[in-house]
């Protein structure tokens, strides 16, 4: 994570966001949701600006952080983690 030390601000795609959103062992991306909340305190600690594009917040505001991540889990094709 110290290659992001030096910047001022990132962009969060909606994938990192349901990671982070993410609490289902049973599907095996705990190990994602780890990443991103780890990687996502690192840069709230390091006072680095998340921007998250203006069309992803408004699927997050019209659909809810639930329903996304259960379309998530929904796609196989996205589950298949060893």
């Amino acid at each position: 994570m110290d290659r992001f030390k030096n910047y001022s601000k990132v962009v969060y795609d909606a994938q990192i966001i349901v990671y982070y959103c993410f609490l289902y062992g049973k599907y095996k991306l705990t190990g994602h949701t780890t990443k991103a909340r780890d990687l996502t305190q690192f840069l709230i600690n390091n006072e680095i600006q998340i921007c998250v594009p203006e069309f992803i917040l408004d699927e997050i505001n019209h659909k809810s952080i639930p329903k996304i991540v259960n379309e998530y889990v929904e796609d196989k094709r996205k589950c298949f983690l060893p």
